[in-house]
């Protein structure tokens, strides 16, 4: 879902903002903000009037052509940003909220109240992407806050920078503790999740159900019921062994999911992997660890893979449109029962729910 479609659809539907926040932050990574060129070479950004004498908000676009609207005396530029990026530095600039596509439909204000709940959820998204947090860190201790219950929790960063400036006033070191141990940590003090970027303006506490989402727990709930038990045929019929009758199982299997493991880009797009083949190769995964361990694993050969995460998202309507690229299937590559098609038939012959094409044979991970 572009980003405009996405506030479209929020104000036609009246989607309560939490919602609206949780899908622009899956799948608006991006905006683009106005800035004035001003005589002397420099840029400032293009505010609106807030809600009170002498404030401001920041103006922002999903798309490029949308700011033909505007309406100004000097030079404008169009700067393409991070959202979480653009928080920080709205939250930081004292603005105290948010125009995006100013004149279109799709035009939505968000308050400085809601800021922080817009942030919240942009920043688990990086978070996620991160696998863990900057944590000030002395030896095995971590830096902790006292909460307003009286409990202690774990203060964390999504930007290193930004931890470090904290370790300038308080010792010790920035450190990426993977989520998991931060989660334990703040068992251990009492609370129930982090705190991010504390002592900025963008500072917010998070949910249990975002300590759930950062350790992959919050989308493992959709595996629930038939899913999962797609998902775990799948698994096992790839775990059989080689040859064509495998295939046609493997097919079979495919061809009941509702849904499927897949690594996506930043726009949450599907990402194909092999950058060197001429054959479009597409990975497909039985779960969300596999995934990760893949992404993992590629980045230790030196390959670069920013913003790639794991993401479970519709089979059915993922197949057709990949089938037209005729790419190669890897399903749990990297795994030592990974299994791969050797033509391009395979998703085809899912659509159809058929067996493979001719030749569709399937081969060890190599």
């Amino acid at each position: 879902m572009d980003g405009r479609r996405c506030l479209y659809e929020a104000n036609r539907e009246k989607w309560p903002p939490d919602r609206l926040f949780r899908v622009m932050a899956q799948h608006v990574p991006k905006l683009y903000a106005p800035y004035l060129l001003t005589k002397n070479g420099k840029k400032r950004p293009l505010v609106s009037p807030g809600p009170s004498p002498n404030s401001k908000r920041m103006i922002l676009f999903t798309d490029s052509n949308l700011s033909r609207v505007l309406r100004v005396d000097q030079s404008v530029t169009l700067m393409e940003r991070r959202v979480t990026d653009l928080l920080r530095r709205a939250f930081r600039s004292g603005f105290d909220g948010l125009v995006i596509n100013p004149g279109d439909s799709s035009r939505r204000v968000i308050h400085r109240e809601e800021m922080h709940r817009l942030f919240r959820e942009y920043a688990v998204v990086e978070g996620r992407r991160l696998g863990g947090g900057w944590v000030p860190t002395q030896g095995d201790k971590m830096l902790l806050i006292e909460l307003e219950d009286g409990a202690y929790t774990v203060t964390a960063y999504i930007d290193e920078r930004d931890a470090r400036e904290v370790c300038d006033s308080c010792g010790g070191e920035p450190v990426l503790h993977p989520w998991d141990v931060i989660a334990d940590r703040c068992l251990q003090s009492g609370a129930k999740a982090p705190y991010l970027q504390f002592g900025f303006p963008e500072q917010v506490l998070l949910l249990p159900r975002h300590m759930n989402e950062l350790q992959g727990k919050g989308q493992e709930i959709w595996e629930s019921g038939e899913t999962k038990e797609c998902l775990e045929r799948l698994d096992q019929a790839v775990r059989m062994g080689q040859g064509w009758v495998n295939s046609r199982e493997i097919i079979r299997r495919m061809a009941e999911l509702r849904k499927i493991w897949v690594i996506v880009d930043p726009d949450g797009k599907p990402a194909f992997l092999d950058f060197e083949t001429r054959v479009p190769v597409v990975d497909f995964f039985t779960s969300r660890d596999r995934a990760i361990r893949l992404i993992k694993a590629l980045q230790q050969r030196g390959k670069e893979l920013p913003g790639m995460e794991p993401r479970l998202v519709d089979a059915r309507p993922l197949f057709k449109r990949l089938a037209a690229y005729e790419p190669i299937v890897w399903i749990n590559r990297g795994a030592p029962e990974g299994w791969t098609s050797v033509s391009n038939g395979l998703l085809p012959a899912v659509l159809s729910e058929g067996p493979a094409a001719s030749g569709a044979t399937s081969g060890a991970d190599r």
